[in-house]
């Protein structure tokens, strides 16, 4: 990368010293690309034909721009003209075009025009606008990275609407000037238009602007100086993982602006673009469906749609007025059974049923409200089922902790027409209120007991199919043995989103984190300038929340064959805690983060058993692993409001990134 320092900066030199006179009969002094083809020219970057002429308005062809671009980020070519692509026919005496699409293929400007076999260029066809775009935009990011800067969200650009796999290149090139004095450059410049040989140097000329210093005192960023050679366990390196560059994606992520990501959003939207904007300009390739970084699915989502109610009354003593007091979800009890998403509306007299058993039930309890002890998930269906067959009005079962509770992403559940709730013990005794009875009687009376309290409860939900996106980036390998095995990891992107009353949840650590820590990896291996031996891909699931949908989808439908995928991380709540937890049993996956952990003096406790977006990777034969913090932790908030980025913990950040990013690299080299 040194030699092509070198250039740019001779580059320079000339750029701020040379005024360039007309090469070209057919580029008129004043033209408003003269300046651009005559110093491309001078550069040996683009040439003319054979009659003396330049062709302003031709169009060029796909093979002629991978030799521009290569010659402009001042790439020296591979002297092989072995390639992967099949089309490319026999190769002149020079290489052409061999050497030029196999080195911006290397450099990671070019995926081909069949992902995600990458096997065909078509070198011959022309190549478009948005095309164009996207191998400079490319090859800038990879080849010098830091030197395009991506917009600001809520930026204006004339390419708003336009899908990936070019739309975010298309924006990073308006933003950062790339495509200024383009003639008729606007809301009519279409994008799927061929490039003319006049546009294409003016490109390219902006990007050598932008990546030549002002003056010839001054050095053009280039990548990082770390060697590999010298790091070969790749100890010094992990320790490159910058936590603040993770916090500021985590600030984006889980902010106000995206309402908590639920599926189907548009938060959500703006999160998983915001994710392939940051693949792109990381460099990784775009592996998603019809060549873009989406993989799009249908995924079922529950909603909370009214606010839940539970209010208990007390009725009066000596003449008073009777007592009301409504209590709050989520901090004084669950608005669900386990299994269960109950809704309607009931008021009634409430009767202690004791532990629920079957044999309780009978038609006297009809439209009452039944309070059970503390049971266990079977018990507690049991109950539920004969409640509706008895026409009980609405459920209340005690449990053993108290709030304030995780809200549930109401993923999983049947729906049932009857309010189910979970409340805490001081609940419960509050519905012993004008009754003889204590908490510790309760387990000797006899059932059905009725109590004096009334009460009145309700809730509603709905389920309803959205769609969902999976974003999907890759990191080619390069080693002709390996590079068609898969390494995955993965970390998903939605959360829980707002409830009915308002209240955000907006999932700082859960899951803002684990995206971060996945984006500043492949961020630092950007700047590092490694090429894995086996190919990486980086994914943002959707859906996990609603029920692994995102996983599981990609394992039923993969990019890439499962049979070639050799391992599998998943980063999930990693941003708060001092315990690192690896959950999977005896694989490579989990011995690597072992070997990892070891290496830099981390200690985890060990869970043999898969969760989350893990769990349908295990279950199809991958070697997985996932790293986490102790969930269950006060301090992890876990689906609460106070899940902001202000909880996160930046040595929690880069414990967990210094410890996933070694166990990448030392999988992905095929160790």
């Amino acid at each position: 990368m040194a030699a092509a320092v070198v250039i740019i900066v001779a580059l320079a030199v000339s750029m701020v010293s040379v005024a360039f006179a007309s090469t070209f009969p057919d580029v008129p002094a004043g033209h408003a690309y003269e300046t651009a083809v005559n110093d491309l020219s001078s550069r040996g970057i683009i040439s003319g034909y054979g009659n003396g002429y330049f062709g302003l308005n031709d169009q060029v062809k796909r093979a002629q721009f991978a030799k521009m671009i290569v010659g402009t980020l001042g790439i020296t070519p591979n002297t092989s003209t072995a390639t992967r692509f099949i089309d490319l026919g026999t190769p002149d005496s020079n290489g052409y075009p061999h050497i030029y699409v196999q080195t911006a293929y290397d450099h990671g400007i070019t995926y081909g025009t069949n992902p995600p076999a990458q096997t065909k260029f078509d070198p011959w066809t022309y190549i478009r606008h948005d095309q164009v775009v996207s191998m400079i935009v490319r090859g800038a990011n990879n080849d010098y990275p830091g030197s395009l800067a991506t917009p600001p969200p809520g930026s204006t650009s004339l390419f708003a609407g336009v899908p990936e796999p070019h739309g975010s290149n298309l924006r990073i090139a308006e933003y950062n000037g790339l495509l200024d004095g383009l003639v008729g450059m606007g809301s009519g410049w279409s994008v799927t238009a061929n490039a003319t040989r006049g546009e294409v140097a003016q490109m390219l000329r902006n990007l050598l602007t932008k990546l030549t210093p002002t003056s010839t005192t001054t050095t053009t960023q280039a990548p990082t100086t770390y060697s590999f050679d010298a790091d070969p366990d790749y100890l010094e390196g992990a320790q490159m993982f910058d936590e603040q560059e993770a916090l500021d994606s985590i600030e984006f992520l889980a902010s106000d602006e995206l309402q908590g990501r639920l599926v189907g959003t548009p938060g959500n939207h703006e999160a998983g673009d915001c994710i392939a904007a940051r693949f792109a300009k990381y460099g990784l390739q775009p592996a998603g469906v019809g060549g873009g970084y989406f993989q799009p699915f249908t995924s079922m989502v529950t909603l909370n749609v009214e606010q839940p109610v539970l209010t208990v009354t007390t009725p009066a003593v000596s003449g008073g007025a009777d007592k009301s007091h409504t209590y709050v979800p989520h901090y004084e009890y669950v608005p669900r059974i386990a299994g269960y998403l109950g809704s309607g509306r009931a008021a009634g007299q409430v009767v202690w049923l004791g532990q629920c058993a079957p044999s309780d039930f009978d038609a006297s309890l009809a439209n009452q409200i039944v309070l059970c002890a503390p049971i266990a998930a079977p018990e507690q269906a049991q109950a539920v089922q004969k409640a509706l067959q008895f026409g009980v009005g609405g459920l209340l079962i005690i449990r053993e902790d108290d709030g304030p509770y995780a809200r549930s992403a109401y993923g999983y559940g049947e729906l049932i027409d009857m309010a189910a709730f979970r409340v805490s013990y001081a609940i419960a005794e509050d519905l012993l209120a004008g009754s003889p009875y204590t908490l510790d009687d309760l387990e000797q009376l006899a059932t059905p007991t009725r109590l004096a309290t009334t009460v009145d409860m309700g809730n509603a939900f709905e389920r309803t199919e959205r769609q969902a996106r999976n974003v999907l980036g890759l990191l080619p390998g390069v080693d002709p043995l390996l590079r068609d095995e898969i390494v995955i990891v993965g970390a998903h992107y939605d959360h829980v989103g707002v409830d009915p009353e308002g209240t955000i949840y907006n999932g700082a650590n859960d899951n803002a984190s684990g995206v971060a820590v996945m984006l500043e990896i492949a961020r630092l291996w950007q700047a590092q300038g490694y090429r894995p031996a086996r190919s990486v891909l980086f994914a943002a699931w959707d859906a996990e929340e609603q029920g692994l949908y995102g996983s599981k989808h990609y394992v039923s439908k993969p990019i890439y064959p499962l049979d070639r995928t050799v391992a599998y991380l998943n980063l999930d709540m990693v941003g708060v805690g001092d315990q690192v937890f690896i959950y999977g049993d005896n694989n490579a996956m989990v011995d690597q983060l072992l070997i990892s952990a070891e290496a830099f003096d981390i200690t985890p406790h060990v869970e043999p058993q898969y969760l989350a977006d893990d769990l349908p990777f295990h279950d199809a034969g991958i070697p997985t692993g996932c790293c986490i913090f102790d969930a269950n932790s006060p301090n992890s908030y876990l689906h609460r409001p106070e899940d902001d980025p202000q909880i996160i913990q930046p040595s929690s950040l880069r414990t967990a990134g210094i410890l996933a990013a070694h166990a990448l690299f030392s999988v992905s080299v095929g160790r």
